[in-house]
């Protein structure tokens, strides 16, 4: 009896530690994905990807900033600003990225008039 609840309790540990990983698969396929309609200039369709690979991780810094990057080129400056703003709450370790993000960010300012 108590072995068999030594497995059960082992393979719910080992079940709870899968998921996460498997979640991570899923936003790492959906920003590849997001890459490449990006690189095809299918921007809706990358941003379709990148805003499902930010459902399953909200934290993403990746898809934060590429949704950014599309929101940008779909001329949604307020909401790219929004991206590229939670991109830079999240990204501590990636300096070139970052000014870029706040390049990214003056740049839509500009489109809109705004500075």
């Amino acid at each position: 009896m108590r072995l068999n609840i030594l497995k059960y309790s082992l393979l719910l540990i080992m079940m709870a530690l899968t998921l996460p990983l498997s979640a991570q698969k899923e936003v790492r396929k959906n920003v590849r994905k997001g890459n490449k309609a990006y690189q095809q200039q299918k921007f809706s369709e990358a941003f379709t990807f990148y805003n499902d690979a930010l459902a399953e991780n909200p934290s993403s810094p990746e898809a934060n900033y590429n949704a950014g990057n599309t929101l940008y080129r779909q001329k949604e400056w307020d909401k790219s600003m929004e991206s590229y703003q939670q991109y830079l709450a999240l990204e501590k370790e990636n300096p070139k990225k970052m000014s870029a993000a706040w390049h990214n960010i003056g740049n839509s300012l500009l489109q809109k008039k705004e500075l």
